[in-house]
């Protein structure tokens, strides 16, 4: 498996970096310039859907303007308010039909102008009409609606020449509530279709007419489906004057623009395709790819450059070590002006300077300890032949009725033999105790029986394992320092017992007891693990048990001291009863 270098990692990660901000500001910019082309998008078909409503508007407004003359005029108003009166005169057909003649004649759009009183048509200019049209026409506006000024009624009908027109209603006014006589002029839609037809935004935009419920009155799309689907999300919509909004018609997302005509209830739409929109994206995203790419070559190439001059002192380095390796090391001298490669060059230097002081110590010391083996070969000692000299002796000695003599030569081989033999940091508390007894039997020798020595041992507990040596130095401690001091016979005991989840090992005396500013300072030395002063050689040993015991047991062993005038003194050792041994 091939491995990893430093320059292959640097540049591997700020390729990563100029990935990422590469992806990220293009899909920024992508997001900004989509939502900035719909944004425009949707302004300029507001703003075309605006003056294509301001055109049609123009158109109505001239019908309505000569519809509002008509009914507000002297004879208009007089008939309106005497209509079919026997008493009227001059209130022939023949006379309406010229008033309605003349204002046809001002506004070549009208294609009929009819009068409907009470619902019924009493008069129409060409009669292009029926009267159930006529009558649709006038009951779509409350009258009240129309009495101030004449609407247009968002409704096409075809005439009976098959031209399709729109009407615009005006109720004439008349002192009679029973007298509900309209004018309706007819317009025909070519001029307005001919508006709508002019809007080509591109392949399948255009527009439409429709009233307030999103009825389509009329539209230059040809494929009746998207009609039904465009009407069917109009009527959804519930579209209102000046919107504008973004939909789906059979999968395609199209842009809507929809403005009030006037104050007709008809609604100009216009629709466009998105994809129309935001087709110039793709050139343009084409372009930004481009630069992009060819920004991010550069980018490429300037990181292999820069990671490969900011690695080069480090790759020098790293050559020049795997050349010495095995080799005799010597300094080399910085490659770069840079503090950080000049400290890694110096601490290298520093590091074989080092390296190579302790290669001379090594081959110093090895020259010492080859030649304190040679000496220690010279003078050792067989074991076995100075337990068996001991054994000489002890026989000389009973063969000449030296039983003291006899005695401490058996008691010194049985403590050397214990002592030597045992290799392991543990022992069984049996094996501890015969340490013990054999070191007390040369003492009480040594010391013509100033003392006696009683044991009260658990035997349940003698084969638990216990650090070896940590009785014998307690016991010459209180023999030292308080039997041999005390002028009378004095008194040992060694004692050990279970106590809970505890062994207790304890070594007392009556000897000379002990200060109490002493035993306050031993007793914490012994908590803190304080070495004492070398001149404080009573609590020396105690130290060097109490080290012991926390270098085994960690912190569940523990070793207290007490010394008084009533008590005398005593040690205790508390190690854990669960321990077997042997575990540190």
């Amino acid at each position: 498996m091939k491995r990893k270098t430093l320059r292959g990692e640097i540049t591997a990660f700020i390729l990563v970096i100029i990935s990422c901000i590469t992806i990220a500001a293009c899909a920024v910019s992508y997001r900004f310039i989509y939502h900035s082309m719909v944004a425009n998008g949707m302004n300029y078909s507001r703003q075309l859907s605006e003056q294509l409503c301001s055109n049609i508007d123009f158109l109505f407004s001239s019908v309505e303007d000569g519809t509002d003359s008509l009914a507000q005029s002297p004879y208009m108003r007089y008939y309106g308010s005497h209509f079919l009166t026997v008493s009227v005169p001059g209130t022939s057909a023949d006379k309406i039909k010229k008033t309605l003649w003349e204002t046809s004649l001002a506004n070549q759009n009208i294609d009929d102008l009819s009068l409907v009183y009470n619902g019924r048509k009493v008069s129409s200019l060409f009669n292009l009409y029926p009267q159930s049209v006529l009558t649709h026409v006038v009951q779509y506006y409350d009258r009240s609606d129309v009495l101030s000024q004449s609407r247009f009624v968002p409704l096409m009908y075809e005439s009976r020449t098959g031209v399709r027109s729109l009407s615009c209603v005006r109720a004439i006014y008349s002192d009679s509530p029973s007298n509900d006589l309209c004018i309706v002029t007819s317009i025909r839609v070519d001029a307005i279709l001919s508006l709508l037809q002019k809007v080509d935004l591109g392949e399948n935009s255009g527009s439409c007419l429709t009233d307030a419920a999103g009825n389509i009155q009329y539209s230059t799309a040809v494929d009746d489906p998207f009609i039904a689907g465009m009407q069917k999300l109009l009527q959804a919509k519930k579209i209102a004057d000046g919107q504008t909004f973004l939909d789906r018609i059979d999968g395609t997302e199209y842009l809507f623009s929809a403005n009030a005509v006037g104050n007709s209830n008809l609604f100009a739409v216009i629709y466009i395709p998105l994809r129309t929109i935001t087709r110039p994206i793709t050139t343009l995203w084409q372009m930004i790819l481009v630069v992009v790419g060819t920004l991010f070559s550069l980018s490429c190439l300037l990181t292999i450059w820069f990671s490969d001059r900011m690695t080069l002192p480090i790759r020098k380095l790293s050559k020049h070590m795997q050349e010495d390796s095995g080799r005799t090391l010597h300094v080399i001298e910085p490659s770069s002006d840079e503090q950080e490669i000049r400290v890694l060059y110096s601490t290298y230097n520093d590091l074989i300077e080092k390296t190579e002081q302790l290669m001379e110590l090594n081959q110093q010391e090895s020259r010492q300890k080859r030649k304190a083996e040679l000496q220690a070969l010279q003078y050792q000692i067989n074991p076995h032949f100075l337990y068996n000299t001991l054994d000489s002796i002890n026989a000389m000695a009973v063969l000449k009725d030296e039983n003291e003599i006899s005695e401490m030569t058996t008691a010194l081989a049985s403590l050397m033999r214990l002592s030597l033999s045992q290799k392991e940091e543990f022992v069984t508390l049996e094996n501890e105790l015969k340490h013990v007894r054999a070191y007390i039997d040369i003492q009480k020798i040594r010391y013509s029986n100033r003392f006696q020595v009683s044991f009260s041992v658990d035997e349940s507990i003698l084969q638990h394992r216990v650090v070896r040596l940590i009785l014998q130095p307690l016991v010459e401690n209180a023999i030292r320092h308080g039997l041999e001091p005390k002028e009378e016979e004095g008194n040992l005991a060694v004692r050990a017992f279970a106590c809970g989840k505890w062994i207790v090992l304890q070594v007392w005396d009556d000897g000379v007891i002990v200060d109490p500013e002493t035993v306050k300072q031993i007793a914490r030395n012994l908590k803190d693990h304080k070495k004492p002063d070398p001149e404080s050689s009573h609590s020396i040993g105690l130290y060097n048990v109490n080290e012991r015991i926390r270098l085994y047991y960690n912190d569940a062993g523990s070793m207290y001291f007490q010394s008084n005038a009533h008590c005398g003194t005593t040690v205790s050792i508390l190690i854990p009863a669960d321990m077997k041994g042997g575990n540190r």
